[in-house]
């Protein structure tokens, strides 16, 4: 269960060093679908690639339909990037760094969070107004749904694997861990790879990524309404020093920070 490996997954982390955009990493053969649930039970064995030196890591598994991968998070800045903009994973069948097509996920913070943050006196949902229904209707929504760029072009999809890809987020042990399940081949879902067969891909994530259609609508709530702000919005270019005016505070920057690496990845091909 989460709660039982994370720590295990995560004990190394500071021993290891960062990844590199262009280091290669061994996809494992899955001998059975993976559960995507966010739960890391059966990641277990895996070769995790450390990022950012923030107590972050990458797993992939792949059989022969599909690619598998979970990134897992105990650094705070993270995990509230992860829970307000999701993680996004770009994906490059020509082994070339493109943000051609990619999926996001959006699971906003798990009730374990809100209950731990509750016993902490911090009881503030990760995004501005705090309380507002329009706020927890949206999360609920979109931890529903999978958005798939293509090319420029933006669907979303059930996250449940309808239509061939799904994803899930879980949090145990003070672990947010964000799993995925992605087609690779033409008949295993409408929205996949389309390998012909297992080779490298370049593989992208994004923890922070903000999409044009996220910014028309920052733009939007952020506009002056009869000369003030909207409600729960800030002044345009932010608020400034002193509490409210100037630069903000060094944390507020670190939460506001995007995360991005690359890797190549060599797919695993079933054992004889």
């Amino acid at each position: 269960m989460l709660r039982a490996v994370l720590p295990l997954l995560l004990a190394t982390v500071g021993l290891l060093q960062p990844a590199l955009a262009d280091e290669h990493l061994a996809s494992r053969w899955s001998p059975a679908p993976i559960v995507v649930d966010g739960d890391a039970d059966e990641w277990r064995g895996i070769v995790f690639q450390y990022f950012d030196n923030d107590n972050s890591a990458l797993g992939i598994m792949n059989d022969a339909d599909n690619l598998y991968l979970i990134v897992l998070s105990r650094d705070e800045a993270t995990i509230r990037q992860m829970e307000r903009r999701g993680v996004t994973v770009w994906i490059s069948p020509d082994g070339k760094k493109k943000m051609q097509y990619g999926l996001r996920y959006r699971g906003g913070m798990a009730k374990a969070r809100m209950d731990q943050r509750e016993r902490a006196g911090d009881a503030r949902p990760p995004q501005m107004p705090e309380g507002r229904e329009e706020i927890r209707e949206e999360q609920a929504r979109l931890r529903k749904i999978i958005e798939v760029f293509d090319n420029k072009q933006t669907r979303e999809i059930p996250a449940a694997g309808e239509q061939g890809p799904a994803a899930a987020t879980a949090f145990g042990n003070d672990v947010y861990s964000c799993e995925f399940l992605i087609p690779i081949t033409a008949d295993s879902g409408r929205y996949s790879l389309r390998l012909t067969e297992p080779g490298n891909l370049a593989l992208g994530i994004h923890i922070g990524y903000v999409s044009d259609a996220d910014k028309a609508q920052m733009k939007e709530r952020f506009k002056e309404r009869d000369g003030e702000p909207r409600m729960g919005g800030m002044p345009p270019g932010g608020f400034g020093g002193g509490g409210m005016t100037g630069g903000r505070p060094p944390q507020m920057r670190r939460d506001a920070e995007k995360k991005e690496f690359w890797i190549a990845v060599d797919l695993a091909r079933k054992p004889e």
